[in-house]
């Protein structure tokens, strides 16, 4: 009962955080549309990207014990691709002078 508890909630979780990750494709369809950044910063992009990637370690048997965090080591893997393509459509489309401010940071 507990096991299959946990993987219920896992489920349902994953589908909240995929809600999640995947609410700025409307502001980069828009970026793709016009071709252009505006103000947009990249910033909450590149931090979500760094905390997919400390949650899909964490979920790793490597830190967790054997695959009982499956579900977020899933869940982390689909956000961290989905946060780079946001990341690279910023940088293909942002101003000259954003993307230095970004690639020394």
């Amino acid at each position: 009962m507990g096991d299959r508890l946990r993987v219920a909630v896992g489920i349902m979780g994953n589908g909240a955080a995929l809600l999640l990750y995947a609410a700025p494709m409307i502001t980069f369809t828009r970026v793709l549309r016009k071709k252009n950044t505006e103000d947009f910063s990249c910033v909450p992009y590149i931090v979500a990207l760094l905390n997919c990637f400390l949650y899909a370690w964490y979920g790793l048997p490597i830190v967790s014990r054997g695959w009982e965090n499956f579900t977020v080591v899933s869940i982390n893997a689909i956000g961290v691709l989905l946060e780079l393509s946001f990341i690279s459509i910023y940088l293909r489309f942002a101003p000259a002078n954003a993307k230095a401010s970004y690639i020394s940071f």
